[in-house]
């Protein structure tokens, strides 16, 4: 278990998302549930396997608004309550987490002191592009809970 921060360019993306509001982080599945059968048949794209939007810009105990999303080539089509985002690329301080996801939330406190000990700012222009998200490399269902990958990017100013 491990985690590690950087600065980093994630690449532009294309992406196909549903987005909700769930109880808890931890019901992020239920979004995932209504996703998959929405999605079959369209084309993946990108280095990593699907990821989440946090639309709150401080964490939210209950009723979190999220958009989970998968990699799509570009001229993805689709229908509500599907939406494709074309994202530019972004210079991200980023957190890259191996282990389980309960440590997501570590790796957001960790992001949180670096910003503040390096004096950057999150970046705040209001756009969807601006918000903190997550790439997942591999799922619970491929890998032991111990080698999960996941990199938590939170966009700068």
């Amino acid at each position: 278990m491990s985690i590690v921060i950087s600065k980093a360019t994630v690449d532009p993306m294309t992406v196909v998302a549903l987005t909700g509001v769930v109880p808890t982080y931890e019901d992020e599945p239920q979004l995932w549930d209504q996703m998959i059968p929405l999605v079959e048949g369209l084309t993946p794209a990108g280095d990593f396997l699907c990821g989440v939007i946090e639309h709150s810009e401080e964490y939210v105990a209950h009723n979190p608004k999220l958009s989970v999303f998968l990699p799509v080539v570009e001229d993805t089509q689709v229908e509500p309550p599907l939406e494709l985002h074309h994202f530019p690329a972004r210079e991200c301080l980023v957190a890259d987490i191996l282990g389980p996801y309960n440590q997501i939330t570590a790796a957001y406190e960790e992001l949180q002191q670096y910003l503040e000990a390096h004096g950057l700012a999150h970046r705040t222009d209001g756009t969807l592009a601006a918000k903190s998200f997550s790439l997942y490399f591999n799922t619970p269902e491929q890998v032991d809970e111990s080698e999960l990958r996941t990199r938590v990017c939170m966009p700068l100013g």
